[in-house]
């Protein structure tokens, strides 16, 4: 499925929850897409999903749930991930320069070879 075909899929999807239908619907690979600038929200299920290699600049994920995905090789630059649970997520290898991470959870997360540059992360949690 291309990019756009994802991306009018989500916005379907989003649709049809708004009126209770679709419930049961998930989206989750997203491995190599060019998702610059989507914005996802606590509506969409991304737990586990699959987002290895995506293109991510200046994407929002504010609040949302991303416990255990896989972000492995991303593009997260300038990216809105306030709030975000990133519990057990992997970011191996992730460019996160200018990305914000303002009370973000971390804990657990997998970061080696992640690149911060100017990122912003206060009051966001680590595993010690």
């Amino acid at each position: 499925m291309s990019d756009w075909s994802k991306r009018n899929a989500r916005a379907m999807l989003r649709e049809l929850r708004q009126h209770g239908l679709a419930g049961a619907v998930r989206l989750t690979d997203f491995a190599g897409e060019d998702l610059r600038g989507q914005v996802f929200d606590n509506t969409d299920d991304l737990v586990g999903a699959d987002f290895h290699g995506a293109d991510l600049r200046e994407t929002t994920f504010t609040g949302v749930d991303l416990s255990g995905a896989n972000l492995s090789g991303c593009r997260l630059d300038g990216a809105d991930l306030d709030r975000a649970t990133l519990v057990d997520a992997d970011l191996t290898g992730v460019s996160l320069d200018r990305a914000s991470l303002i009370g973000a959870n971390l804990t657990d997360a997998r970061l080696e070879g992640t690149s911060w540059r100017r990122t912003r992360v206060a009051a966001a949690q680590f595993t010690d």
